[in-house]
């Protein structure tokens, strides 16, 4: 029964794959057959597990009509690139492009092995900042600078209640797994800050997030809302 269910969470996450594909493609496509407007706005959004990120993302992408990529997208872009998802999608956008992100990636790891994680899933993220678009977690506020950097976070007892909610865990396994997820969050920031070189360490200098959002007192339209604010703010003009 185990190997069933792994099988068709595989199933279900190749499918959330594939959609993204298509939707960066489609994307894509109609950014280059419209009048160049600039270099492409991206909102990177970091979240605590329960504070509502995914749901203010989601409701964010219907405001804006732009397509939201999330962690799980964005791991299983990076460790099937090797698959065909490369051709896909890495060399869909323009040579002077692609070089352009190869060579940030090489000062960001060096001569670091293609196959590495932590190779493909910048790449991934880089490949998809080519679109107006939102990404959720994964580091993408530390490594697209110039993206609108949002904080969604929430008190434990709000946190507690919305996985006990939305999805369907008892109040202990909520508190487990929030902590679990904290320190993972933690550590895989900074397995991602140590290998940054000193010229992207913008966020010694800077602040980390253009905005935080406390959840405890806002819903996702009202987060959504709040954002989509600041995005036009930041990117000076209408962020559709």
């Amino acid at each position: 029964m185990r190997a069933i269910a792994g099988a068709r969470t595989s199933m279900g996450k190749d499918k959330m794959v594939d959609r993204a594909v298509r939707q960066y493609h489609l994307s894509l496509r109609e950014k280059k057959e419209k009048r160049p407007t600039g270099p492409p706005r991206v909102i990177a959004i970091t979240r605590q597990l329960g504070s509502g990120g995914r749901r203010i993302g989601e409701a964010l992408g219907e405001r804006l009509g732009w397509p939201v990529y999330d962690k799980e997208i964005l791991e299983m872009l990076a460790r099937k690139s090797h698959a065909g998802y490369r051709k896909e999608m890495f060399e869909a956008v323009d040579e002077t492009t692609q070089s352009e992100i190869e060579r940030m990636l090489n000062a960001f790891l060096g001569q670091a092995d293609q196959s590495a994680y932590f190779y493909l899933l910048p790449k991934a993220i880089l490949t998809l900042a080519q679109i107006n678009c939102i990404i959720l977690g994964r580091g993408a506020n530390l490594l697209l600078p110039d993206a609108l950097k949002v904080r969604v976070e929430a008190s434990l007892p709000t946190r507690i209640a919305n996985m006990v909610r939305f999805e369907n865990q008892s109040a202990e396994q909520a508190r487990r797994k929030i902590k679990l997820s904290d320190r993972a969050r933690d550590k895989f920031l900074n397995e991602l800050r140590s290998i940054l070189p000193a010229q992207y360490q913008w966020c010694r200098t800077r602040l980390m997030y253009d905005l935080v959002i406390n959840t405890d007192s806002f819903s996702p339209a009202d987060a959504a809302a709040m954002i989509a604010l600041a995005a036009e703010r930041k990117f000076g003009c209408e962020a559709a």
